[in-house]
């Protein structure tokens, strides 16, 4: 067993003698394979039989959604629609995965100032323009937190899909 530490961004299959490598790869849950290309990487390193697992659809977000709508003047739209593109993509290649979903509910509790942080972060990706961002933020979040602590509740659904590469 040869043991490589490389990010999967940028580590190259054919120098390292992974081309079609491996009786089965596996990507759950990571930021590694968010392209064509790093997911083409996948098929690649792949002998046999390949596991994929990602958010799919719209996810929930609360208090973020209110904040968003609060700060933006819009709703925060957003979904993820990369595992219905490679689902589609494998079955064009003629490769059939199982498919499964699950729908997955939680709270977490972080510290106000993370969240605050976090969410302008992200609003500044998609509305770099507002001004004294931070500000209305923490005017929002400051009556909801309890001992310094912001309670969020996420949804989603998470899609698995199972396939046999197609040389095998």
């Amino acid at each position: 067993i040869k043991t490589i530490v490389a990010d999967w961004q940028t580590v190259h299959l054919p120098a390292e003698g992974l081309p079609e490598k491996y009786d089965l790869v596996f990507a759950r849950m990571t930021p590694a394979c968010n392209s064509l290309h790093q997911f083409e990487k996948i098929l690649a390193a792949c002998a046999g039989w390949c596991y994929y697992a990602s958010w799919t659809g719209r996810r929930t977000d609360k208090p973020l959604e209110q904040v968003w709508q609060q700060v933006t003047g819009e709703p925060r739209n957003k979904a993820n629609n990369q595992f219905q593109l490679i689902f589609n993509l494998l079955m064009t290649r003629g490769m059939y995965p199982e498919v499964w979903f699950h729908k997955v509910a939680w709270q977490q509790q972080e510290p106000l100032d993370y969240v605050a942080d976090y969410y302008k972060t992200l609003i500044e990706k998609v509305k770099p323009e507002i001004e004294g961002l931070e500000t209305k933020i923490n005017h929002f979040l400051e009556p909801l937190a309890n001992e310094g602590k912001i309670l969020a509740q996420k949804e989603g659904t998470i899609g698995e899909m199972l396939w046999q590469t197609a040389g095998n």
